[in-house]
């Protein structure tokens, strides 16, 4: 049947309820045509109706044609739809279109039905396609608790390989915002350098100099800062956005303070290494310096995630600038001890270049993933 004659059959009144025969019919050239299956879904009786297109399943190899059918019988629910579902649960070789079936079938109430026949298959061969269904039945419904034994680690990298592909948009776009502001962040601190020199060390400030000018001082500790920054920034968002992707429910949020601490792990990457090269001079020891760099960052970085929205939220400015204001404070008070421990008797000289670095930074990247542009109010009607 051509599309016109499809045209011609759905125009008839709806009272007019199509024949097995004739449902088949159209199924299988609205399949063939790449028509639309769910107007014809009420057409016919539901028995009927699933079993056309259990029917045009067995009939038809194209993978297009076989996802549609698939679409159609998970629309239409059903215990008519179960039977159907479950041969596509046991033959499909499609991945994709096997999951969809089996999250179909077990949404529908048939959860065992859906699960027991994957795993029968998995106990046998190595099928990617019924361990694809089981992950995505795994991923979007869950597990029976008593469904025997479980092939966990394929199960958990599966699950994990799914969420990434879901996510590795918003995930990298995190990372990049994150980089952004993290980088606009430290740059700006960066250049202050001089000022902060100025106030602190002013002889120190009066022999550079003789060395170098002020705006191309400001220029390199920006640039320094522009890359720091955008180190710092990408980690942090990379690792909480992958903490969002990975874990659902009241574990979400431990997992995006253990991410968030192991990103702060990039501070001490760059300044043990610095501070052991003679680059930077803590007035601590090794014995000292190292230890507490590392506990720093993990305190950096736990504590600059809270000012992070969840993954895929761009909230407005001004009802998200709280958090990244009270990760900036936390992480202030966190910088105290630290400069006292590194800097000894010299603190005082370094501890606002730090204070201003660890607020500048929480701030930047925390206000990072927020909408800048105004959102316009609707009009009052009169």
């Amino acid at each position: 049947m051509d599309v016109a004659g499809l045209a011609t059959v759905y125009a008839a009144p709806p009272e007019l309820v199509l024949h097995a025969d004739d449902i088949r019919l159209c199924l299988r050239s609205a399949i063939q045509h790449g028509v639309e299956l769910r107007p014809w879904l009420q057409r016919a009786a539901p028995a009927d109706v699933a079993g056309a297109l259990e029917a045009c399943y067995r009939e038809y190899p194209r993978p297009r044609g076989r996802a549609a059918i698939v679409e159609a019988l998970a629309e239409m629910g059903g215990a008519e739809a179960a039977t159907p579902l479950q041969f596509v649960v046991q033959s499909e070789d499609s991945p994709s279109i096997r999951a969809s079936a089996a999250v179909a079938l077990a949404r529908g109430g048939r959860l065992r039905e859906a699960v027991s026949p994957l795993l029968a298959t998995l106990r046998s061969t190595n099928d990617p396609a019924a361990l694809a269904a089981l992950v995505a039945v795994a991923d979007e419904v869950g597990l029976p608790s008593d469904v025997g034994p479980l092939p966990r680690p394929a199960l958990a990298l599966g699950i994990a390989q799914r969420r990434w592909r879901a996510s590795r948009g918003q995930v990298l776009a995190q990372a990049g915002r994150a980089a952004v502001g993290g980088a606009l962040a430290l740059a700006a601190h960066g250049a202050g350098t001089p000022g902060y020199m100025a106030l602190a060390r002013p002889e120190v400030f009066a022999t550079a100099q003789d060395f170098v000018t002020i705006p191309g001082w400001m220029i390199s500790a920006a640039v320094t800062g522009l890359v720091v920054g955008a180190l710092q920034g990408a980690a942090l968002g990379l690792g909480v956005g992958l903490a969002d992707a990975m874990w659902q429910g009241p574990k979400r949020r431990i997992w995006r303070r253990v991410a968030g601490a192991l990103a702060g792990l990039v501070q001490p990457a760059y300044l043990i290494p610095f501070s052991l090269a003679g680059l930077l001079k803590p007035v601590a020891g090794p014995g000292v310096y190292v230890p507490v760099n590392i506990l720093y960052g993990l305190i950096l970085g736990a504590l600059i995630s809270l000012g992070l929205p969840r993954l895929g939220e761009r909230p407005p400015w001004r009802s998200h600038i709280g958090k990244p204001l009270l990760s900036a404070a936390a992480l202030a008070v966190a910088t105290v001890p630290y400069v006292l421990l590194v800097y000894v008797d010299q603190a005082g000289i370094s501890m606002l270049s730090r204070l201003l670095f660890a607020v500048i930074l929480a701030f930047g990247v925390g206000m990072s993933q927020c909408h800048w542009r105004r959102i316009p109010t609707p009009p009052i009607a009169d």
